[in-house]
């Protein structure tokens, strides 16, 4: 449970991620329990984060679900593609639902005794937009057969 002195932190850092979106001009939608979700086009597919501030973790959370879905036949290669594109990255992981196929992406950054403001901020947009765009249509097409999973490991 969030004390008072880390709720108020949290929502210090919500200010801030506020601010930077609205400096940015992005369109974003307030989503309660200090989470905002947006949606950004990359060089192909459009990608939708939320982003919510953990009071009690004290860490900010991206998180992307991708437009693709394996079927039960190739989920066996979600869950393996999932695990090739998250080995390296420098923040994040991918993880593919056993139970239905979806690809998530997931990052967290905790913010104790850190400056958090407009410049964190851009740069952690930066590496999960970067991240999902660099994957989401060699996922999409994974999912869909235009490459096997071989393919999918050997270029991730």
């Amino acid at each position: 449970m969030a004390t008072e002195n880390m709720m108020n932190q949290a929502k210090m850092v919500y200010t801030k991620l506020i601010q930077t979106l609205e400096n940015i001009g992005w369109h974003y939608r307030e989503a309660g329990d200090l989470s905002v979700t947006y949606t950004v086009t990359g060089d192909d597919l459009p990608m939708e984060f939320v982003v919510t501030i953990d009071a009690n973790l004290l860490a900010i959370r991206f998180a992307s679900i991708l437009p693709v879905k394996f079927s039960e036949e190739k989920r066996l290669d979600g869950i393996i593609a999932a695990c090739a594109a998250s080995n390296g990255l420098k923040e994040g992981i991918f993880s593919c639902r056993e139970s239905d196929g979806t690809i998530l992406f997931i990052s967290a950054s905790p913010f104790i005794d850190c400056e958090v403001g407009e410049g964190w901020f851009r740069t952690m947009m930066s590496f999960a937009h970067g991240t999902v765009d660099q994957f989401n249509d060699k996922f999409l097409m994974l999912s869909k057969g235009l490459i096997d999973i071989n393919k999918f490991v050997a270029e991730a």
